[in-house]
Formats: structure tokens, C-alpha cells, sequence
């Protein structure tokens, strides 16, 4: 029986991998049911939902990326947009991760840490640090490539709950230092470790 429900969730990964092959448009009908799928009561508010969501994040820029490697925290802050359209802002730290692309990347993924208790009351509520997959490159070619990796996250989320929550990110990267502000970049945010853990009860 175990090796027939295996062999069942194999094949789910690959009718629905050639589904986006023949038709892209059928992730926009679906990717909701897996976003949204599980305990959500146990899920950080922010992955409650599948809609991309807006956010700017205000950093050193230029200093963060010239000295990557050295995984160095920077101050920043992450603002946003609520339902009602007030506006809001959070002290964070930004910090180079990952391992080839903190390598090839000119902006590599990001780990991003809230202050203690700053996220009360907002949807980052309950949450130390979140990932962010960033769109590497200024060529095209580099958000096509995290739009995809998003969506091996949503396949995975439809074959078991334990795996990783995401949510498709619009960023807009402000240089603090500069004053200076990039057009929005596509990526997305990764469920912390320990939320996992604990959506899983383990």
C-alpha cells in the first residue's frame, strides 16, 4: 500500500509538471489550492494567501551586494501596503545567503530577519526570519528562472505538508545609502524552518 501511495504522488508531480508544460495559464487556476492548502491556522498569516504581494525593501543596496560573500547583516526595513491601504513599516536585517548563487548573483537570495516583536500584528506575525529568492540578474532570463523554482515549491506543496509554503513577491529594492530605487522585481518568500516544524507538529 505504501509503494501504490508513492506511486500516486509520483505521477501527480508529473501530469501536473506537463500540465504547465502545455498549458502555463492552468498554475494561475490552481496554485491557490496550494497556497492555501493544510492547517492554516498553524500557517504564518502571509502564506495564507497565493496573491503576490507588494513590498519594499530599503537597504545598502550596492554595499550589501559589492560585499556578498561576506554574509555581513545590514539594517533595513520592509514596508507595505495593508487591505485597507494603510501603509506600514518594519525595522529588519538583510543578509546575503546560498552557495553557487551568492557566487554568480548580482543580487543573491536574501535571509531576513524581523526585530523582536516588530511583526506583532502584522501578517509576518509569529515569524523570526523568512527567505527571499531574488531575481539574481537584470537579464529577463533570471525572473523566468524564479518563476519556475516557485513553482517546483507549489508542486511539492500538493504532494505533502511537509513541505516549504511560498508566497510570489513584487520587490522593490531602495538603496538607503543612494537614495536611490529599482523597478519592481519579481521573486518570493520561503516559509522559515521552524514554521514548518511547526505546521507539522514536529
Amino acid at each position: 500500500m505504501q509503494a501504490i501511495s508513492e506511486y500516486r504522488k509520483a505521477t501527480l508531480v508529473v501530469v501536473l509538471a506537463l500540465l504547465f508544460a502545455i498549458d502555463p495559464a492552468f498554475w494561475v487556476r490552481t496554485a491557490g489550492a496550494a497556497a492555501t492548502g493544510g492547517d492554516e491556522k498553524k500557517s504564518t498569516k502571509v502564506f495564507a494567501t497565493e496573491g503576490t504581494l507588494a513590498l519594499t525593501l530599503t537597504a545598502p543596496w550596492r554595499d550589501f551586494m559589492r560585499n556578498k560573500t561576506a554574509k555581513k547583516p545590514y539594517p533595513g526595513t520592509l514596508e507595505y501596503v495593508d487591505e485597507s491601504g494603510a501603509k506600514h513599516a518594519l525595522p529588519v536585517t538583510f543578509e546575503a545567503r546560498g552557495i553557487n548563487r551568492l557566487k554568480v548573483c548580482k543580487l543573491p537570495p536574501i535571509k531576513m530577519t524581523f526585530e523582536k516583536d516588530a511583526a506583532q500584528g502584522t501578517p509576518f506575525r509569529g515569524t523570526k526570519s523568512l527567505k527571499i529568492v531574488t531575481h539574481c540578474g537584470s537579464d529577463e532570463r533570471w525572473e523566468k528562472y524564479v518563476v519556475k523554482e516557485m513553482l517546483a515549491y507549489r508542486i511539492y506543496n500538493l504532494v505533502t505538508e511537509r513541505s516549504f509554503k511560498v508566497r510570489a513577491l513584487s520587490a522593490i529594492y531602495a538603496d538607503s545609502a543612494e537614495h536611490s530605487t529599482e523597478a519592481p522585481h519579481f521573486g518570493f518568500l520561503v516559509e522559515d524552518d521552524s514554521a514548518l516544524a511547526r505546521r507539522n507538529e514536529l
